[in-house]
């Protein structure tokens, strides 16, 4: 009895034994259906980056979809412009490093586009998408992000004009978690300062020709009214403050009457700024210390307003940065500098 129960022990210790064997010759194949790469022709000579060299390089266009947040982009040849949800200015930072970021991707495997990958690779249910349109093209390029494989930091995507999947190395940038903030540009003048041919500052309206600062640039040298080198070192430094100032709240809609507090504000300006860039001019009228604006919960006597003659939109201001629009002419010394042949 003793004998014979032994026996069917071992028996099915040997069936166990067979079966788990079986089953993992079973996931070993399955799992080798997902997860073999397979190179697919013309892309055999692209499998070190997504993008070839430029070749996002005339977006016109981008339409950026993730968890948090659904925005379109339009490129304005002088600056990028949110178009949906909010016709805004777009961060040109942002957009740029979104650009970058994306032509940097680099592949490490290609997959086979199939209903089982596709589901496996949560690209069914994309964790961010990503369109570009580009000049003269009908056609748009259209990017699906997968899941995102913490361990070794790779993910998966899919190109509306490639069949295949890539296996990349996750962008550089967390794309998938922006909210719409991310893509509103809070600078007035977000402008390269490489790009400022001249700058003018009036006191008051420009109608009343209280010129307080005029300078402009000639074959890389700074000038004055006068047309008298000025140091470019000082010159620089305060562009790169004027541009740099950021709001504390856009205002991109108002009511009848906010409007009217605000049109009254602005019909007594403290200063008028204008900038040249490419030949073309860009205005921004500043307003003295406002009082208040109804139904905006802002504190009295600490904000002014900054209204772009060129966008639809105002700026409001806390009032600590208000001196920097009063830079005068003397601020900026004579160049020391020894030039050939002077």
């Amino acid at each position: 009895m003793l004998i014979k129960l032994q026996l069917k022990k071992n028996d099915l210790s040997s069936w166990l034994l067979i079966f788990f064997l079986v089953a993992i010759v079973i996931l070993s194949t399955v799992s080798d259906l997902f997860q073999t790469p397979v190179l697919v022709g013309h892309d055999v000579n692209r499998y070190k980056f997504l993008f070839d060299k430029d070749e996002l390089k005339n977006v016109s266009a981008i339409d950026l979809k993730n968890n948090l947040t659904n925005v379109s982009l339009g490129n304005q040849k002088t600056h990028w412009q949110m178009t949906a949800p909010k016709s805004l200015p777009a961060n040109e930072e942002t957009v740029q490093k979104i650009i970058s970021a994306i032509e940097g991707i680099k592949i490490r495997e290609v997959h086979t586009l199939d209903q089982i990958n596709i589901s496996h690779f949560s690209l069914d249910n994309p964790l961010m998408q990503i369109s570009f349109k580009f000049d003269n093209a009908e056609a748009i390029l259209k990017m699906k992000f997968g899941l995102i494989n913490s361990i070794d930091n790779l993910t998966y995507v899919t190109l509306s004009d490639k069949d295949a999947i890539y296996e990349v190395e996750a962008v550089k940038l967390p794309i998938e978690s922006y909210d719409l903030a991310e893509f509103i540009e809070s600078r007035p003048m977000p402008f390269n300062i490489s790009d400022i041919e001249q700058l003018e500052i009036y006191r008051g309206s420009k109608k009343q020709n209280i010129l307080q600062l005029s300078i402009h640039q000639k074959d890389g040298i700074w000038l004055d009214r006068a047309n008298s080198e000025i140091a470019s070192e000082q010159v620089n430094q305060y562009l790169q403050q004027l541009t740099a100032v950021r709001s504390y709240m856009i205002i991109d809609s108002v009511t009848d009457e906010q409007k009217k507090i605000i049109d009254d504000y602005l019909s007594n300006l403290a200063y008028s700024v204008y900038i040249q860039i490419g030949g073309q001019e860009f205005a921004l009228h500043a307003s003295n210390i406002i009082g208040g604006i109804a139904d905006l919960k802002i504190e009295k006597k600490l904000y002014f307003i900054v209204a772009p003659e060129d966008r639809a939109i105002s700026y409001l201001l806390h009032k600590d940065v208000q001196s920097i629009f009063s830079k005068r002419q003397s601020d900026f010394p004579k160049s020391s500098a020894k030039r050939p042949f002077d």
